[in-house]
């Protein structure tokens, strides 16, 4: 099967573009949490947004 590597990374983009808020699962302790975050991307390169006081910045870590 051929893949088109180039077709696959604009799919991708275009749901990178469309949905700003992802759920991230971490977890610390044994205790696992989600919570939905605000992403921003570059390209292929993901980043969650959190501020640096809550327990989602420290699990992320």
């Amino acid at each position: 099967m051929d893949l088109n590597y180039e077709q696959l990374e604009q799919e991708i983009l275009d749901v990178l573009g469309s949905n700003k808020y992802w759920v991230l699962a971490t977890s610390a302790d044994n205790r696992v949490t989600a919570r939905s975050m605000s992403i921003v991307n570059d390209g292929l390169n993901v980043y969650f947004q959190t501020e640096t006081l809550l327990d989602k910045y420290k699990q992320i870590l």
